[in-house]
């Protein structure tokens, strides 16, 4: 899985940064203002999720582990 991942990966940076295939695919890259709001989202996932975890050590059988944890 963790291959599948890199490789979507190089694809998808290939497709986006590369000038010949991007001028191809009609892709272009993000303004900057547009990775800033993609990275402080990306840092609220990882926030909550550790929230998650954290939260179903300690109360395993609370709420959060019921509903929210696999």
């Amino acid at each position: 899985m963790i291959m599948g991942v890199i490789v979507a990966i190089l694809v998808l940076l290939l497709v986006v940064f590369v000038p010949g295939i991007n001028q191809i695919m009609f892709t272009a890259s993000f303004p900057g203002p547009v990775w800033a709001i993609s990275l402080l989202y990306l840092l609220y996932i990882c926030l909550l999720t550790e929230w998650i975890k954290a939260q179903s050590r300690i109360n395993p059988s609370g709420w959060v582990s019921r509903h929210l944890c696999w």
